[in-house]
């Protein structure tokens, strides 16, 4: 929304749905919203171990890369599971548009 259209009983109304716990899942709480620029940079240098994930508040993918990273790393160190990774991160940082929460990134 564009807020040179608003008035300002719909900006007050805004910001006291932003202020609850549900304001995250709503996407017209943009001050709340992550940036896009920040996950991007956290998948290209560690995205190996889930850091872009946990940013973006996927608690679940984070530690599912984080721990196929420990596991393989544990194991073997191979190149395969390094493209493999590396596909994988890729296809994220390509991909995904919303955190965690349903935000779209700024």
């Amino acid at each position: 929304m564009n807020e040179k259209n608003l008035s300002e009983e719909e900006m007050e109304r805004i910001e006291k749905r932003c202020l609850t716990l549900s304001a995250f899942r709503n996407p017209d709480c943009s001050a709340f919203a992550k940036k896009r620029s920040l996950y991007v940079l956290l998948g290209i240098f560690a995205g190996v171990f889930g850091l872009h994930n946990f940013y973006a508040g996927k608690w679940f993918f984070g530690l599912a890369e984080l721990t196929v990273t420990i596991l393989f790393l544990t194991r073997y160190v191979d190149w395969s599971y390094a493209a493999v990774c590396g596909i994988w991160v890729f296809i994220e940082i390509l991909f995904v548009r919303r955190d965690g929460d349903g935000v779209r990134f700024n």
